[in-house]
């Protein structure tokens, strides 16, 4: 079951778009089955680091191979969190896809909350804001 701030925006989905079905074998990869696109959540705890405010979160390589050559997005949610970043894969694809992933089989991707902006970080890629 995925957690709460997750189910919050799939039931916004739903009440939107209608089914939402649930694909690969976690419980982070959701089909919008009238829309045929495909929403991978991921969800981190808020830290400081420095100056800024980080999410921290891995992306699966199973649940990545699921995404490629779909219209796919990449969903971020953290704690008390009242708007999503939602990233088109396919912007993002060619940059995550030809990495290895870590040695735990994930990609290692932050979001860094700054006072002058927000700026999504792929490890061994770099920033993007």
């Amino acid at each position: 079951m995925p957690n709460n701030y997750v189910e919050d925006i799939l039931s916004k989905i739903r009440a939107d778009f209608g089914d939402v079905r649930k694909i690969g074998s976690g419980n982070s990869l959701f089909e919008v089955t009238s829309k045929g696109v495909v929403i991978y959540f991921r969800y981190s705890k808020l830290s400081r680091k420095g100056n800024s405010i980080v999410a921290f979160y891995g992306l699966r390589k199973p649940d990545i191979d699921l995404l490629q050559g779909r219209q796919a997005f990449i969903c971020l949610v953290w704690d008390d969190n009242k708007s999503p970043i939602l990233l088109p894969f396919n912007l993002f694809e060619t940059y995550i896809t030809q990495l290895p992933p870590s040695l735990d089989g994930q990609y290692k991707v932050l979001i860094y909350f700054k006072a002058t902006g927000t700026e999504f970080y792929i490890a061994r890629v770099g920033k993007f804001n």
